[in-house]
């Protein structure tokens, strides 16, 4: 094979690489509830438009809010105790 040939199958690889990346966060951004129609639209122009840089950034700011845990392993103790420490112990 010659050097050209190995140059062209890196720059195929590379790009066949950045389509997918750019897909997955097309798709993650299309499924993100916490922005309206018109602002999926614009992140998607600036996945397509800079496709390594604007995936990035995009996905970077396609937050998943975080789960909130309610029960901390507190034991309620009629306020004796300093908070933390409950019956049982």
């Amino acid at each position: 094979m010659a050097n050209s040939e190995v140059m062209w199958l890196v720059l195929k690889a590379v790009a066949g690489t950045l389509a997918l990346f750019n897909l997955y966060v097309s798709i993650r951004l299309l499924a993100y509830g916490g922005y309206t129609s018109f602002q999926k639209m614009a992140q998607l122009f600036v996945i397509w438009l800079l496709p390594l840089a604007g995936a990035l950034l995009v996905h970077s700011l396609i937050v998943v809010p975080p789960r909130v845990e309610t029960n901390h392993g507190f034991t309620a103790d009629g306020g004796d105790n300093p908070p933390g420490v409950g019956l049982g112990h």
